[in-house]
């Protein structure tokens, strides 16, 4: 049995403040806390105190201290866009200033005027749908649970007052059958200096003694004298610093329960782009916007985006890669607006040889992007910031009585030289498919590995429907390095992969998949015509 609450935001935005102009891209565990007190010493629940203001009746405090106590052991993290920019605002705050005039007979003067306050200017964060903070089992004794759900329904707001909200509790057996989605799991032994998984994140929440902290600093707030709060000739804006003696800081990171062995890739982050790149040109732009990640990332790179590593190292089947995608590819759950869309491929977790915080690191580097320069020092703007995709769920389904095929696009190209003179161009895709799903598949112990590695291939479904030969000397529309004594044999084929992987996997094949080339594109066939959708 576990237990949730859910806030859900009818405008579709979320704002609020960390400290006094730091934007804070999604309500903490403390900001949730903070409102269920105001909601218990201002609402209907409140009980008098010995002041004229109000206090959380005991039964409501039972459940501030139990929440306290308890920090949520999960969450769902909806996806998001910051909305922001640069400008300022001057607005008036009702405070008193001075401003020299001159006078018409000559020196200068002081005029009282209502001075005006330079604040940023308005922000939101547009998120598409609930946050929910969940516990693995619900509040206890029965009394604080009842109390917590009662509580949740006085709660207006999170942030500041535009962010309108609907609060509620809620018990659950299944996390479906609520629509929860436990996106991320609190990791208590980790600390700065812990290796962490991409998209962790940071959220503070209370500690024992935090209600009381909240109450005294508005008892004092509202019952100071005011003294000291005369009027002058020039006013400024006077705020208290809230306290934060009881506040920690809690990780989440991104749940990766039992990952499917069948994914390549687990993640991709969409990037839109300004202009068109053509297909002659994507290899040379996917080495360009790798350079600048490098670079960006800095002197520390991880192998797993620079592609080097040390003798003796075990390398993973795949690394981070970049490719492409045209405005009119179905992707599962969006439709695709800009001309071209640059596509960074994340691999997968359940490959032993990747850190997750190698990839954090990559991640926050693509974040970082707004220009690319690409060949001869052409550059594209970044139109949009980058959304995260699901890549075991990238690609739209096929539709009923249609079957997937996958095209190489813009074309493959073998990753050795032929390994026998018996070689074909359906062993070199069936040894490109192996060399990135080798981590699921179990070859022949007996001969030349890559060779059992490529019949487990075709053992497992794979077959090849048609291939063609491109003539083309150009090798560097397809390749960006080759060993000078390789022949370059760039193909193109349509293939499909059984059970090898899902219908709806995002996955590259073939020596340039990390850099432009060897997107494998889904291609409907309707069953028993070879009509295609």
């Amino acid at each position: 049995m576990g237990f949730a609450i859910i806030a859900e935001f009818p405008l579709g935005i979320y704002r609020g403040h960390v400290g006094s102009d730091d934007i804070d891209l999604l309500p903490s565990v403390a900001r949730l806390h903070a409102a269920l007190v105001c909601a218990a010493a201002s609402g209907i629940r409140a009980a008098p105190n010995t002041t004229t203001l109000l206090q959380p009746s005991r039964a409501d405090y039972e459940v501030l201290e139990w929440l306290e106590k308890n920090p949520p052991t999960g969450m769902m993290v909806p996806r998001y866009v910051l909305n922001s920019h640069d400008a300022s605002a001057y607005r008036e705050l009702g405070l008193v200033g001075t401003r020299s005039t001159r006078r018409t007979n000559g020196g200068r003067e002081q005029k009282l005027v209502w001075r005006k306050i330079l604040k940023p200017a308005t922000f939101s964060v547009a998120v598409d749908g609930p946050i929910a903070w969940i516990w693995d089992d619900p509040p206890s004794p029965e009394e604080i649970k009842e109390s917590l759900i009662e509580m949740c329904a006085d709660v207006s707001h999170l942030g500041v007052a535009e962010t309108l909200i609907r609060l509620k509790a809620v018990e659950f057996n299944d996390p479906q059958d609520v629509n929860i989605n436990i996106t991320h799991r609190r990791q208590d032994n980790v600390d700065l200096f812990t290796n962490t998984r991409y998209n962790s994140w940071d959220f503070e929440i209370p500690i024992e003694k935090r209600t009381d902290e909240l109450i005294d600093q508005e008892v004092n707030t509202i019952g100071s004298e005011p003294n000291n709060d005369m009027w002058s000739k020039d006013e400024d804006e006077k705020t208290v610093p809230p306290q934060r003696q009881y506040i920690r800081t809690a990780r989440y990171e991104l749940a990766v329960n039992n990952p499917p062995s069948d994914v390549p890739w687990s993640y991709a982050l969409l990037v839109p782009l300004d202009k068109r790149i053509t297909l002659e040109w994507r290899v040379r732009w996917a080495v360009c916007i790798h350079r600048a990640l490098v670079s960006l990332v800095g002197d520390d790179a991880p192998s797993v985006l620079t592609g080097i590593y040390q003798s003796g190292y075990d390398r993973p089947a795949n690394r981070i890669a970049i490719q492409f995608l045209d405005k009119d590819d179905h992707l599962a759950d969006r439709s695709l607006e800009a001309p071209t869309t640059l596509a960074i491929l994340f691999p997968s977790l359940a490959d032993k040889n990747i850190s997750g915080s190698d990839l954090d690191v990559v991640d926050k580097a693509v974040r970082r992007l707004r220009k690319l320069r690409g060949p001869g020092g052409r550059l594209i703007n970044i139109t949009d910031r980058p959304q995260q995709l699901d890549a075991s769920k990238f690609w739209a389904p096929p539709a009923n009585g249609y079957e997937r095929r996958w095209f190489t696009y813009p074309a493959a190209v073998p990753d050795t030289r032929p390994l026998n003179r018996h070689w074909t161009v359906e062993d070199a895709v069936a040894l490109s498919v192996g060399l990135v799903l080798r981590n699921k598949l179990v070859p022949d112990a007996d001969g030349n590995k890559r060779i059992a590695l490529a019949e487990a291939v075709k053992n497992n479904g794979l077959v090849v429907k048609e291939t063609e030969l491109l003539a083309d000397s150009n090798v560097a529309r397809y390749v960006h390095k080759m060993n000078p004594s390789t022949v370059v044999r760039p193909y193109r084929a349509l293939i499909g992969l059984g059970d090898l992987v899902s219908l709806q996997t995002l996955m590259a094949i073939g020596q340039s998949r990390h850099l432009g080339a060897g997107l494998l594109k889904p291609i409907d066939v309707k069953r028993n015509s070879g009509e295609t959708q």
